[in-house]
């Protein structure tokens, strides 16, 4: 699988993304949306999911500074659904179409949509998909969502500051299920930059500690090297590297 299509299909997934007309999007938000969720950016910030039939829109959660601020509402456009998971998306301003993959990781309360293909068309789109192996390491990029219950429950969460030495050997040694998507992914497209490595890593690790009831969108200060010094299990994961070696 060609490098170009998976640095397209992170431009889809990448929210925010792409905008629709002003008045396109005021007439979708008086509509009530098939269903909503909740995510948070890299700095923590939240914004709504809201999907329509025939588009999704992202909208940043907060009030605008002064006159001039103007809250970004961002918009996918919904092409086709080949069943109630499976959505070709596109961006209005940009050329090609990607399927995307929608998984409810915990019922009415986390969800994940992750790029599987991109194609020049719809129609192409549903060839590929029918036709092609879906790279296991397309899972890597995935998106996580919250309905508005499991974040009102995540900002009451402790954060990364208050990790247990107990959870932060669950949350470190879950890295070893990452394995077969990193191989794969360096087949396919060779040596994994540092940073992609890095946020993939994290980004695991983070789902494991939401499950365990923990908020790492949660803006605190920490250093889990100075908090767990005394722990020799812990630091030991902690400066463990990731294993690269194929399954057996």
């Amino acid at each position: 699988m060609k490098r170009f299509m998976f640095k397209y299909l992170l431009l889809i997934l990448a929210f925010p993304a792409f905008f629709s007309c002003a008045a396109q999007q005021q007439e979708m938000t008086q509509q009530t949306p098939l269903s909503k969720w909740y995510v948070f950016d890299s700095s923590g910030d939240l914004s709504s999911y809201n999907e329509y039939s025939d588009m999704i829109l992202i909208r940043q959660e907060r009030e605008p500074i002064d006159e001039y601020d103007r809250v970004r509402v961002d918009t996918i456009m919904v092409n086709k659904r080949l069943d109630a998971d499976l959505m070709i998306v596109s961006n209005p301003n940009r050329e090609g179409y990607g399927l995307m993959e929608r998984k409810i990781i915990k019922p009415d309360s986390i969800m994940s949509m992750a790029p599987l293909l991109k194609a020049a068309s719809v129609e192409e789109v549903i060839a590929k998909f029918k036709e092609q192996e879906i790279p296991i390491w397309m899972s890597l990029d995935a998106r996580f969502f919250y309905s508005e219950a499991m974040v009102k429950a995540l900002q009451e969460a402790p954060g990364l500051d208050q990790v247990t030495s107990q959870d932060m050997i669950i949350s470190l040694e879950s890295r070893k299920e990452l394995s077969p998507m990193l191989v794969a992914y360096a087949k396919d497209n060779g040596e994994i930059p540092f940073y992609r490595l890095r946020r993939w890593v994290d980004a695991f690790r983070n789902q494991k500690l939401i499950r365990l009831g923990y908020n790492p969108h949660k803006q605190v200060a920490y250093n889990w090297h100075e908090q767990f010094k005394d722990d020799p299990d812990v630091m030991r994961l902690l400066n463990e590297p990731i294993d690269f070696n194929e399954p057996e």
